[in-house]
């Protein structure tokens, strides 16, 4: 038979895995989803679908763990070729729309997303165990009561005790200055706008 053309733009999905990132691989071509036989399926092809999945990297699943199409479904493309440079399955060469296959040679694959280093543990930030001992505020001198100089010092009754003077503030404030209400200005003439019926001039409806 006439081999297809490469389909463009076509879909790309896995289906009957025992994960969401593994399954037999199928190719949705003239509405509806078709099979890959695996016959010179490789790595470099399961990384080309696998990227066009959305993943890093993949790797063909063994035919043992790859479930069967559907006999109703066809068989799209066998002997596939890809560099490992194409952006989907579909630029890869091959023999498309022709093949030799069953569906027992369904290829499957399994993809996988960039792995990424663990943190060292000496990248973590070191908190200190201890802290320094809070400094303590002196004891104030009470106030005392009018003594002599030669006198012993003694402690004085809270009684007597006269504080200094204490900052007087002011039990009255200047009158704040008066808002002046704004002159309304004259409607002008050959317009007809006015406010009315407003708590000031500047308001109403």
């Amino acid at each position: 038979p006439t081999p297809y053309p490469t389909p463009p733009g076509v879909g790309v999905r896995l289906r009957d895995g025992t994960a969401s990132n593994q399954g037999r691989l199928e190719v949705y071509y003239r509405g509806q989803w078709q099979t890959i036989c695996d016959y010179g399926f490789s790595n470099v092809d399961a990384r080309v679908a696998c990227r066009q999945l959305g993943y890093a990297d993949g790797v063909v699943l063994s035919n043992t763990l790859t479930v069967d199409g559907p006999s109703s479904t066809p068989i799209l493309a066998d002997d596939l070729n890809c560099l490992g440079t194409e952006s989907s399955l579909q630029s890869c060469n091959g023999r498309w729309g022709s093949h030799n296959c069953f569906h027992a040679e369904d290829v499957g694959v399994t993809c996988s997303l960039p792995s990424y280093p663990s943190p060292s543990p000496t990248s973590f930030t070191t908190f200190p165990t201890s802290f320094p001992t809070p400094f303590s505020l002196p004891n104030p001198t009470p106030f005392r009561t009018s003594e002599s100089p030669s006198s012993a010092p003694s402690t004085p009754s809270p009684a007597t005790e006269v504080p200094t003077a204490l900052t007087a503030f002011p039990t009255t404030f200047p009158t704040p200055f008066p808002t002046p209400h704004p002159t309304p200005y004259p409607t002008p003439p050959g317009v007809g706008v006015r406010l009315r019926d407003g708590t000031a001039p500047n308001q109403g409806r």
